[in-house]
């Protein structure tokens, strides 16, 4: 495990034969006369490696200098490298090498990017943040630092992290985000305040936890950020309600899901009064969500359950769910007991004699159901027919509606 720091190098300029240096104030805590800001946050928070990123004509002579390289040979060819924008990583190996001594560790990287003006060089830069990400093992803590050089370069630092953790799957903590903001040292006593814009890191992860929620219904990510998050002042129950949901929908357990959504309904207070801004914001999405599965009784709750599963494109179980509900309405209008696997079969029963009813309506119910049937068949059975796939989720869509009509029209007259 190590606190990496990766930030960016601008061009600088240098007056009377120095670049400018400004007085850094961390937590309260004021670095006077540094160069770079990243000077400052090593100090303050005991970074063990730095991932440098600048362009061939960023100021990589003051970083040699600034970390202790005592070759003036190097500081100035470096110099007169970078005033030609001409800078090679050959060049740069001092660099890393004079920042590693600094740091009495090991491992600093330089990385040099391009300007980023158009498609091809900015897929140039991914492509060198992508060779920084394998530097980044499982354990550690990244700071980014936005101060300095091109805005897109702060941009792609920031999402680099979540590509990291996301795609290359590694298990990585953000230790903060960090701007140095020079243009207000005017006004404040010519110190510069460094401000940590880690919110904008936990914005990002309650978006995408509520989107999960809403679109897959998973509540994972929703149930660590209420057990992490020192704004949520509750038990244990009431987190776990978000857990039970997501497990209920992953299973596809129909009276699990409906019981997990009335749980949730009556706890969602929990994010709505939160001192947590982003989480009270997004509350009325989960809240949205909940909503649309609110139903008194359970056989609505499961038509409304395979139109979401439906909408979010989870076909096979809107069709295991949109089964049930037949066999539990036609159960229902018909005072039998869904939960009793004889009266079950009486229901399907009752369907199967609509097959030659004299009345079309019941017979092309019967049709509908039947194919519903099969397709569920298939599914729960992994049986599979060639080529069906396709018909099947364009078919899913009609299915649910005449479904739908003939119970509204049809009402207690199936049986």
């Amino acid at each position: 495990m190590a606190k990496i720091l990766i930030t960016s190098l601008g061009t600088g300029t240098k007056k009377e034969g120095t670049y400018r240096k400004a007085n850094y104030e961390i937590e309260k805590t004021v670095y006077s006369d540094e160069t770079f800001i990243a000077k400052a946050l090593t100090k303050h928070y005991g970074i063990e490696k730095i991932f440098m990123v600048g362009t061939s004509g960023s100021m990589w002579d003051e970083v040699y200098s600034v970390y202790g390289g005592e070759n003036s040979d190097k500081t100035l060819e470096l110099y007169e490298k970078k005033e030609t924008d001409s800078i090679t990583y050959d060049d740069l190996a001092e660099v890393s090498s004079a920042m590693d001594s600094y740091l009495n560790s090991e491992d600093s990287k330089c990385f040099l990017v391009s300007y980023g003006l158009n498609d091809n060089e900015l897929w140039s830069n991914f492509e060198q943040y992508l060779k920084m990400s394998e530097y980044i093992n499982d354990g550690d803590e990244i700071y980014l630092d936005i101060t300095h050089s091109f805005r897109s370069l702060a941009i792609m630092s920031f999402l680099m992290t979540q590509f990291i953790e996301q795609v290359r799957q590694k298990d990585i903590r953000l230790g903060g985000i960090f701007y140095g903001m020079w243009e207000y040292s005017g006004q404040n006593n010519n110190i510069t305040p460094v401000v940590n814009m880690s919110i904008l890191a936990e914005i990002q992860e309650w978006t995408k936890a509520v989107g999960y929620l809403k679109y897959f219904g998973n509540a994972t990510m929703l149930y660590e950020l209420i057990s992490n998050n020192c704004a949520f002042h509750t038990d244990k129950d009431t987190k776990n309600v978000f857990m039970h949901l997501s497990n209920n929908i992953s299973m596809g357990n129909i009276t699990g899901i409906y019981e997990a959504v009335q749980t949730v309904k009556r706890r969602i207070s929990i994010l709505e009064t939160s001192s947590n801004p982003v989480a009270a914001y997004l509350s009325k999405d989960i809240k949205e969500f909940v909503s649309s599965l609110d139903y008194e009784k359970e056989t609505d709750f499961s038509l409304a359950l395979a139109k979401w599963f439906m909408a979010n494109r989870n076909y096979g179980m809107s069709y295991l769910v949109l089964y049930d509900f037949v066999i539990a309405k036609i159960c229902e209008l018909n005072g039998l007991n869904p939960d009793n696997k004889e009266e079950q079969e009486q229901a399907k029963n009752i369907i199967y004699k609509l097959a030659h009813s004299p009345d079309r309506r019941l017979s092309v119910f019967y049709e509908t159901v039947e194919n519903i049937r099969k397709i569920r068949n298939s599914i729960a059975h992994s049986t599979g027919r060639s080529g069906a796939s396709v018909s099947d989720i364009n078919n899913l869509p009609e299915y649910l509606r005449k479904i739908e009509a003939a119970f509204k029209v049809l009402k207690g007259n199936i049986s």
